[in-house]
């Protein structure tokens, strides 16, 4: 696993990338390992290393913007996508201008002329001409905006490495940032009067923290609860710091302008979950899941005495004769689905029903004196 010390060099080999210096990770709730200076050396560094090295070296060669080549080159992008805008209307105009013609999108239009079509009223070479002219602004536009992007990378790589230790790889947290950046760059305002950074900033770490929330949890939160969450968190660990113990959730409540049930709720949806296979100790094979009981099975005590009762009975009533062996199992059911009667019995045997009966009575007389007859009432309590 990459350490934040051996990332911490890279940074210094290829320079500061943001506006801010590192932050202290304790807010974060991750710990610094320290380790050895590991840059350098191809050999020494581990893969993911080695691609955060590739990386920041091609970020490094792209050019940094001024505040004026800023504002400059936002302009341009709207300068592009205003004339593109007016030349759509254009030719959505010479498409959708005709009596009873059905209103067309650019990319309608386009496999309309790719098919051929017969196009009355229509200057199709004109509105070729027009096409290829938006295609050209849209492009320019496009370019414009990706050297917007490579300029501001290290910016990305700055935020990114806040949210280190939060159970996504650094590169994978550059990569949704770099998602947040572009979006940026799509809706920033140049006449505003701000620097872009500001304004990126704001988009990649909401784009970093999102990814972390669907990445890293098995049960998909809402974000605006766990936004929720933190606020309700943040203010919980400054009322404890000021006030020098754990604070209410009442006085949470009337901080956060929220109720106490959702003052709760906001908080238990955020438990670190566990799962049920994951061991107790370390280096031990007992998991969760081995403790949790069933409230459905019987007590182990009950089982293994129902499982112990047919050999006690066999032991028990091994004082018997074969025969009065039967006639006692019959006439209790044991191992048979319903007790038997003494005629059922007799017509076993081919003996009378009163016959039946004597040799019943005798049988019980026996066991009741024999030595195991402590085993059947000790059935008795199961």
């Amino acid at each position: 696993m990459l350490k934040f010390r051996e990332l911490e060099d890279v940074f210094k080999e290829y320079g500061e990338l943001g506006e801010e210096s590192f932050i202290k990770t304790e807010e974060y709730g991750f710990d610094i390992e320290p380790s050895k200076r590991l840059v350098g050396s191809d050999e020494t560094l581990d893969k993911e290393l080695k691609l955060i090295n590739m990386y920041f070296k091609e970020v490094g060669m792209e050019p940094l913007f001024t505040p004026g080549e800023e504002v400059e080159v936002a302009a341009k992008i709207k300068r592009c996508e205003l004339k593109a805008r007016e030349i759509q209307k254009l030719v959505e105009k010479a498409f959708n201008g005709r009596n009873g013609a059905p209103k067309r999108s650019i990319k309608e239009i386009r496999e309309a002329i790719a098919r051929g079509d017969k196009l009355k009223g229509v200057n199709v070479d004109r509105v070729k001409r027009l096409l290829n002219l938006f295609d050209a602004y849209i492009n320019r536009a496009n370019h414009f905006k990706n050297r917007f992007v490579r300029a501001n990378l290290r910016l990305v790589a700055s935020i990114a490495k806040r949210y280190i230790g939060r159970g996504v790889p650094f590169l994978d947290l550059i990569q949704e940032g770099n998602l947040g950046l572009i979006k940026a760059v799509e809706r920033f305002d140049h006449t505003k009067g701000y620097r872009f950074s500001t304004y990126a900033c704001w988009w990649i770490n909401q784009a970093i923290i999102r990814a972390i929330f669907n990445q890293t949890r098995t049960v998909k939160i809402p974000s605006y609860v766990l936004e929720k969450s933190g606020r309700v968190r943040t203010v919980r660990s400054r009322l404890e710091r000021d006030m020098g113990r754990v604070p209410f959730t009442e006085e949470i409540a009337e901080r956060v302008n929220m109720s106490v049930e959702n003052i709760k709720r906001v908080l238990e949806a955020n438990e670190k979950i566990i799962s049920l296979d994951s061991p107790v100790w370390d280096d031990e094979k007992m998991t969760y899941k081995d403790l949790i009981p069933d409230n459905n099975l019987p007590p182990p005590d009950s089982v293994i005495a129902t499982v112990s009762i047919p050999d006690n009975i066999d032991k028990a009533l091994s004082v018997l004769s074969p025969r009065e062996k039967e006639v006692i199992k019959m006439r209790f059911g044991i191992g048979y689905e319903t007790p038997s009667t003494l005629d059922e019995i007799g017509k076993r045997f081919g003996l009378t029903r009163e016959r039946i009966r004597q040799i019943e009575k005798g049988a019980l007389k026996k066991l009741k004196r024999s030595k195991t007859a402590f085993i059947l009432r000790s059935l008795l309590e199961v």
